[in-house]
């Protein structure tokens, strides 16, 4: 019985919904009034699939061979449509599918593990009977693809003898390669040790040659020891004196990191100095926005580029003051300006001494052109001023703008410095 895997109906007179129950027979050939197994219900189908049965269920200290089989009506009153009783040995191996065969009704066909299998009954009413046989022969229903399950046992229990048989093989065949795996370690071990031995034997030559040759050189080094004697004493008294000198080096050292930390200590005061400086200059020359194109120092308008329809005398103030602005910074910043400015307010001259060497007026009563150059020297100076501080100058910015750059300088040249000085005095 553990070999049934499932069981499966066809042509049920029922009104659809169906399951079955299994009982044993026992020596009496008496049925057993309870089930020991009761399958799931399957609705509407009169041909129904029921689950597989539960094996564990099915596991019994006795060998269950004959079965009988009670299939219920699962209405609101279960009522039995049929039953039949089984001898799994006698059963018959159909090879064919199931589902291609037209079966009588009230039919069971069991499912084992190597296929489906229905009982002699059923079978004769399929081969006698003339309206089954007839829906049947194109099936090619034969006897010859057809077997019992006594054959299956007969081959089941063969194959458990050739398993036994293997299994007695396979223990002597271990038992014979692990004999020869001894024998071949065995052998292997005798091997080593011989080559161990010769081994041996050939270090010790190597030894006693190493031996000789030490104690060769060992006369050789004793030879050149006395040659190097004087030698070594005077490198003994040139240790000493380099000794004196690290410390005396390490003296100057520490008197050197005494200075620097002075020099430091002054760098800060300078620094906060140059800010101080550079802040009170911004607040003594006051830079403001007159409108989008003009802004004033010290409350005189200087126009960004276009220096026509203004009063020169207010434009050549301005200009006056930002040429002492610059000349300020670069001295306070210890930066000299590539063009040296000539401070004499609102008469204030710059000098070019690289391409067209000659002083140029900072005020519009003289030649036009000269003026313009001067002011194009000023805003340079402005321009070198932001780059011997490190701080960029962006590209958009327009050169020209005299004032908005001069007061961006000074605020970057501020900030610069600050940020240096708070980073000293956390470190």
């Amino acid at each position: 019985m553990r070999h049934v895997i499932s069981l499966t109906g066809r042509n049920l007179m029922s009104f659809g919904h169906s399951y079955y129950s299994i009982h044993r027979i026992n020596g009496n050939a008496e049925i057993e009034r309870d089930p020991f197994y009761t399958s799931d219900i399957v609705y509407s189908s009169s041909n129904p699939c029921w689950n597989n049965i539960l094996l564990n269920n099915l596991y019994t200290k006795k060998y269950v061979n004959q079965i009988h089989i009670n299939v219920w009506d699962a209405g609101l009153v279960p009522c039995k449509l049929f039953e039949i009783d089984i001898n799994i040995s006698e059963l018959l191996y159909i090879e064919v599918d199931v589902w291609d065969i037209v079966f009588p009704y009230n039919s069971i066909v069991l499912n084992l593990v190597d296929g489906p299998y229905i009982t002699p009954d059923t079978y004769k009413k399929i081969r006698n009977d003339l309206q089954y046989a007839t829906l049947n022969s194109v099936l090619q229903f034969d006897t010859k693809l057809m077997f019992s399950t006594k054959n299956m046992i007969e081959m089941i229990e063969f194959s458990s003898k050739l398993e036994a048989y293997d299994n007695v093989f396979n223990t002597m065949r271990d038992k014979e390669e692990k004999r020869l795996q001894d024998k071949l370690f065995y052998n292997s071990r005798v091997r080593e040790k011989n080559i161990k031995s010769e081994r041996i034997a050939q270090l010790k030559l190597k030894l006693k040659r190493l031996n000789d040759d030490i104690e060769s050189k060992n006369e050789t080094f004793l030879t050149m020891k006395k040659k190097l004697s004087p030698r070594l004493e005077t490198y003994r008294n040139s240790f000493v004196t380099i000794l004196a000198m690290k410390d005396e080096i390490e003296k100057i050292h520490y008197d050197f990191n005494i200075e620097r930390m002075k020099l430091e200590q002054l760098k800060f005061v300078v620094k906060a100095f140059v800010v101080q400086y550079v802040s009170q200059l911004r607040n003594l020359y006051n830079i403001e926005k007159v409108n989008k194109t003009e802004y004033s120092i010290m409350g005189h308008t200087l126009p960004n580029a276009n220096f026509y329809n203004v009063d020169e005398e207010e434009m050549s103030v301005a200009l006056g003051n930002v040429a002492h602005v610059l000349l300020l910074l670069s001295r306070v910043l210890d930066v000299p300006l590539r063009f040296p400015i000539h401070p004499m307010g609102s008469r204030s001259m710059i000098e070019d001494q690289i391409s067209k060497p000659g002083k140029y007026p900072l005020y519009p009563r003289t030649e036009r052109t000269r003026f313009i150059y001067a002011v194009y020297l000023l805003n340079i100076n402005i321009h070198m001023l932001f780059v011997s501080q490190g701080l960029k100058f962006n590209r958009k910015r327009d050169l020209r703008a005299t004032l908005p750059n001069l007061d961006l300088l000074q605020y970057k040249i501020e900030q610069s410095i600050q940020k240096e000085i708070s980073k000293n005095s956390v470190q």
